[in-house]
């Protein structure tokens, strides 16, 4: 698919679809979200913290009654 045909299909311009192919775009979720479905792919996102920045689990107090 060219960038002119994807660009037709998000109803945006092939110069913003080089863009966003070239990593110098800013696209959106929702954006994205209709890239993936106009190349008929699913889009699965997931946010992370890195790992020094989570906190510690807090350990479960022990509850046994003796």
């Amino acid at each position: 698919m060219t960038q002119a045909e994807l660009a037709e299909r998000l109803g945006t311009s092939a110069p913003y679809v080089s863009l966003i192919e070239t990593g110098h775009g800013n696209p959106t979720i929702g954006q994205l979200s209709a890239v993936a479905t106009a190349l008929g792919v699913e889009m699965d996102v997931q946010f992370r913290l890195p790992a020094e920045l989570v906190e510690p689990a807090i350990p479960e107090p022990d509850l046994k009654v003796a």
